[in-house]
């Protein structure tokens, strides 16, 4: 079966909020209030999970909204999904801009 970037990302995302539920994940915000997890940035409260790697979803580190969009998108599934590196480069690229 082949994946896209875009499904895998749904499937992360909705692992992710799985383990929360269950309580394998610890909730990062419960009524719009940081729990006191800090970014692994930065060090401000972590407000979001982030993915490097959506082939594996529950590997996630928790970080600040900011500290999250300056990781960038999880480029080791690109890697797995065969993309080569000028073509990721040439993504992010398209992305900061």
């Amino acid at each position: 079966m082949r994946y896209t970037f875009a499904s895998l990302q749904i499937y992360a995302q909705a692992a992710v909020s799985r383990a929360m539920k269950e309580g394998t994940l610890p909730e990062l915000v419960v009524d719009g209030k940081p729990t006191g997890i800090l970014c692994v940035d930065c060090g401000k409260p972590a407000t979001e999970y982030d993915h490097r790697d959506y082939f594996e979803p529950l590997k996630v580190e928790p970080t600040c909204g900011k500290c999250n969009r300056r990781r960038g998108l999880a480029i080791e599934t690109y890697r797995k999904m065969g993309m080569t590196q000028s073509r990721i480069d040439r993504l992010m690229k398209r992305r900061i801009r």
